[in-house]
């Protein structure tokens, strides 16, 4: 199955809301979501592929009058034959003026900072088992011994070079760490609602959103694949996100960006599994790190989650985890808000041990989604719980002997 990028670059600002809806906010503002959710840019590149269809789709009478194209491109309950496999933030490196593609940083990357610039680069650590809310022994992830003052690097993105050295337990080039404000600003924008059949405003409908405007040299990315039967312009003029703002769209082949990963060395406790996309974890029986993970506690007494990912039995120690991400919609069939849901973001970072050889293990592994074994669930074909790996070294921890007995 060919893989393509559709690349989409901003005329104006952007909006993207988040998981508020209009009639909740009071008198805070409504922020944007950047880069936005995959369920917005699989409806941006339905609308272009809809749009090009012989004589357009009328979409009020979509997908009942369409059954070829909803086979294509799915409908409110799946992509059809259409795979997204991640939405990326893009920039033109300043020095090559080629794209680069940006990565989330690392949750387990931390920085010292002075006056919002950085000083240095840590990583956080696997904890001695402490007793907590999770269980009577968990490995909680720590700051290096003696280190102070460490902040998470928030607001910041990281190169494919940067992402390497991380997975090969190397602290990043600080130059390989990209700032928000390097790729975009925020634009509080304030709006009325309108009564059109009188001209007049309505009363108490006063709206603060926060628009998003990219740099010239930014574009948001996102890499599809089954549509290979399916007939679309290559590039051209969209509506993308809220209100319809404009956007220009091209569709490339862009090679995979595979991680190398050094499995020379020997220090080696298990995997690290980093989220390059967010993931919907369902908690029905108790609290789960990932997906169908169960909480065990072996002799040891220490408190772990074993699982299975693309047949690979891992065991799971100890998570690092961003703030949660919300998300909601809005359902056009049904005139109404979406249901929203929290979700682990990416960027987080999973340290797992597993039976049989880690290096063999980590080839299986890298790269895949979290949810590989339910192919046809709306999550799995949005993109949810891609993931990168690399190796858990021993000085990931700070005393792999009494953490791992």
């Amino acid at each position: 199955m060919s893989r393509l990028t559709w690349r989409f670059t901003a005329f104006d600002s952007l909006f993207f809301r988040e998981s508020r809806p209009f009639d909740t906010i009071g008198g805070s503002e409504l922020s944007s979501v950047f880069p936005p959710s995959p369920v917005t840019m699989a409806g941006a590149i339905r609308s272009v592929i809809g749009d090009s269809q012989k004589d357009g789709v009328i979409w009020s009478n979509y997908p009942k009058n369409y059954p070829e194209l909803q086979t294509q491109i799915g409908d409110s309950d799946s992509l059809g034959n259409m795979r997204l496999k991640g939405v990326f933030l893009s920039r033109k490196n300043p020095k090559t003026h080629d794209w680069e593609r940006l990565y989330p940083v690392p949750a387990h990357l931390v920085a010292i900072k002075e006056k919002a610039e950085i000083k240095d680069l840590h990583f956080l650590q696997v904890g001695k088992p402490v007793q907590c809310d999770l269980g009577v022994g968990v490995c909680l992830a720590v700051a290096p011994k003696d280190i102070k003052g460490i902040k998470p690097l928030d607001g910041y993105w990281l190169t494919l070079a940067g992402l390497s050295q991380v997975l090969n337990g190397q602290l990043p080039d600080t130059s390989e760490l990209i700032a928000s404000s390097e790729l975009f600003k925020h634009e509080a924008r304030l709006g009325i609602g309108r009564n059109n059949q009188h001209r007049t405003a309505e009363k108490g409908m006063l709206y603060q959103t926060q628009h998003i405007r990219p740099k010239n040299s930014v574009a948001i990315e996102v890499d599809v694949e089954g549509l290979n039967a399916t007939e679309y312009p290559r590039s051209g003029i969209t509506r993308l996100g809220g209100e319809g703002r404009g956007a220009a769209f091209d569709v490339i082949e862009i090679s995979n960006n595979l991680i190398k990963i050094d499995d020379s060395k020997t220090d080696i406790l298990g995997i690290k599994l980093v989220l390059l996309s967010a993931v919907y974890m369902p908690q029905l029986e108790g609290y789960t790190p990932l997906p169908d993970f169960k909480k065990t506690e072996p002799e040891s007494k220490t408190t772990v989650w074993q699982g299975q990912i693309n047949s690979v039995a891992l065991t799971l120690h100890c998570a690092v985890i961003g703030k949660v991400l919300r998300e909601g919609g809005w359902d056009l069939r049904k005139f109404q808000a979406k249901p929203v849901r929290s979700l682990i973001p990416a960027g987080s970072v999973f340290y797992c041990t597993v039976e049989g050889d880690i290096k063999v293990a980590l080839k299986k592994l890298q790269p895949n989604q979290i949810d590989s074994d339910n192919k046809n669930s709306l999550d799995n074909q949005l993109g949810r719980g891609l993931f990168t790996a690399g190796f858990w070294f021993k000085h990931d921890s700070i005393d792999d002997k009494e953490t791992h007995s």
